[in-house]
């Protein structure tokens, strides 16, 4: 078993949340919070300091890139994975910028979120 992985997920849909969540708990070692808005976001930021956080774009106070921004200023070290629906390029752009380290589609890219995870448990083991 690889090293152990601290994930949270940001994202306002429950159904989701939950499923992607269920999904990486599958993985041995990774262990996984939720949030579903900026706010909650940030109080489990600041008491979990997780390794990798799985962002969507739309939320419903804040925007995911805002969420982005503050992970890489409080957690640089931290991966940010935005997960969403938008394949705009403006939005992949900003993201970008801001220090996103990946940027998935939801519809198209689910076993990509899963590779991600686990290359980075590994490579954290090997550390």
């Amino acid at each position: 078993m690889g090293a152990g992985v601290d994930v949270l997920i940001v994202d306002d849909s429950n159904e989701f949340r939950k499923r992607l969540a269920m999904t990486l708990s599958k993985i041995g070692g990774v262990c996984v919070s939720e949030a579903k808005d900026a706010n909650s976001s940030y109080d489990r930021l600041n008491d979990l300091h997780p390794d990798m956080v799985i962002i969507d774009i739309r939320l419903p106070d804040r925007s995911g890139i805002e969420i982005l921004e503050h992970v890489k200023m409080i957690l640089p070290e931290t991966k940010v994975l935005m997960l969403t629906n938008y394949p705009y390029q403006e939005y992949i752009s900003k993201c970008i910028l801001a220090g996103a380290d990946y940027y998935l589609i939801k519809y198209r890219d689910m076993e990509k979120v899963v590779e991600i995870v686990r290359d980075y448990q590994c490579r954290s083991a090997r550390e």
